[in-house]
């Protein structure tokens, strides 16, 4: 039995009765391989159709609820695709040719204003560019993205890198050893609002050797690295049992407690409510900070089931720097934040592989757009050092850059109740 046929084996055999349906059925391979030829699916749907009733024999209600599928391919099959063609015209957000060409306008008095080394040159890039953006690219919501062929063909780039060098910081020496020290424990057979100092990004942690030991220890005890967890890992766990509880470690114990909490539940994002007007976009998982009865989201996430195709990382990544892009504006609408040394960070987990952003608002009210690091998730355990290092170090990065951004916040002044905050004015646009 090929694995896809085993997918929806499984699926039929184990899942409750009333999730089992030919719709049910037939999305089990679709959602991984959307391309699959129909004849390829239905063969695939019937030979695991026919292994389940087979093993349900005794089990007259599963039975009965299996057997009609093969019957109802067809019509399943038309069904998931139209669901599927709705979803993608929900992903295709209306931003017009007119909105586009009115933020680069945006984009280019910023820079025609600005004093940095990169701005002039960035400006005449921006001439006759207007034509081939769409809405899914930073750049048509005045983002600068730095892994835009406009910003790594810029002759000054390193200036234009430079906050994000800034928040970079060497992997403190006790890391390698730790790692080490784990690694060697594992058997071959098991492969309060308080106040706070204004911080700044310059290359160092910002948190004693001590705590940032006690938040990795908490990583090793989350169920990512459980041997009872390895053994009963499934898809529908992915993010729950894995994603969430490393998140959960790697911010334990912050600086301000009481007034911030990860927000697990596809909570609506309180930032992109404000930019639609209606309904706000649902990450998988928030930060969220209240500040003077203001709610700021830091960090946003956005996951995967543990085997994801091309198709849902676009997308999941599509969505997440919008989404970063909404929280900075909503931020900055609230509150007057220090430009740069308060960053929105983004976290994308693609399958086993986690990928962690930031966006920042530069001196000139830019926004700027950087991956910092993209690293494997270790959901097994591993006696491959490098891969925890390097792991673990972008959970301490995540910490450090959340930190600050915290000591920014919490230091900032509150706009007055009709105060505007001028610069926050991209036109971006969402699904209905």
């Amino acid at each position: 039995m090929s694995t896809d046929s085993n997918k929806v084996y499984n699926f039929l055999t184990k899942s409750p009765l009333e999730h089992i349906s030919a719709v049910s059925a037939v999305s089990q391979i679709l959602d991984e391989y959307p391309k699959i030829p129909k004849s390829e699916l239905k063969v695939t749907i019937l030979s695991s159709v026919n292994n389940a009733l087979h093993h349900c024999v005794d089990d007259n209600n599963r039975y009965q609820k299996i057997s009609p599928i093969p019957s109802q391919f067809e019509i399943a099959y038309e069904g998931v695709l139209s669901l599927k063609k709705i979803e993608e015209s929900q992903m295709q957000e209306d931003l017009t040719k007119g909105a586009i060409e009115k933020n680069i306008r945006t984009l280019k008095t910023q820079l025609n204003g600005s004093l940095l080394p990169y701005a002039d040159e960035l400006s005449a890039a921006l001439d006759g560019i207007k034509s081939r953006l769409s809405w899914d690219m930073p750049l048509a919501s005045g983002v600068l993205y730095s892994k835009s062929k406009e910003i790594e063909e810029l002759g000054s780039i390193a200036s234009f890198m430079e906050p994000a060098e800034n928040m970079k910081v060497p992997t403190p020496s006790f890391v390698a050893e730790l790692c080490n020290n784990f690694i060697e424990k594992i058997s071959d057979d098991e492969i309060i609002d308080v106040s706070i100092e204004e911080l700044s990004h310059d290359n160092c942690m910002k948190e004693s050797d001590e705590v940032l030991l006690e938040t990795l220890e908490t990583v090793w005890e989350t169920p990512a690295f459980s041997k009872r967890f390895i053994k009963s890992q499934s898809e529908g766990t992915y993010v729950t049992d894995v994603i969430v509880p490393i998140i959960r470690a790697a911010l334990k114990d912050l600086p301000i407690k009481k007034s911030i909490f990860v927000s697990t539940a596809e909570r609506q994002s309180i930032a992109s409510k404000d930019r639609k007007g209606e309904y706000g976009k649902r990450p998988d998982v928030m930060l969220i900070a209240k500040y003077k009865n203001k709610t700021h989201e830091l960090i946003y996430a956005e996951c995967s089931r543990p085997v994801c195709n091309d198709t849902k990382k676009n997308d999941d990544w599509a969505k997440l720097w919008r989404e970063l892009n909404d929280g900075m504006n909503w931020s900055n609408k609230c509150c007057k934040i220090n430009s740069d040394q308060f960053g929105i960070l983004g976290v994308q987990v693609a399958a086993q592989m986690l990928h962690l952003s930031v966006l920042i608002r530069d001196e000139d009210q830019i926004h700027r757009l950087y991956p910092l690091r993209s690293v494997e998730i270790p959901i097994h355990l591993t006696k491959n050092s490098q891969k925890l290092i390097d792991f673990v170090d972008t959970l301490l990065l995540l910490r450090n850059i959340t930190v600050i951004s915290l000591s920014r916040l919490f230091n900032s002044a509150l706009r007055k109740k009709n105060e505007k905050d001028d610069n926050s004015k991209t036109s971006c646009p969402s699904p209905k």
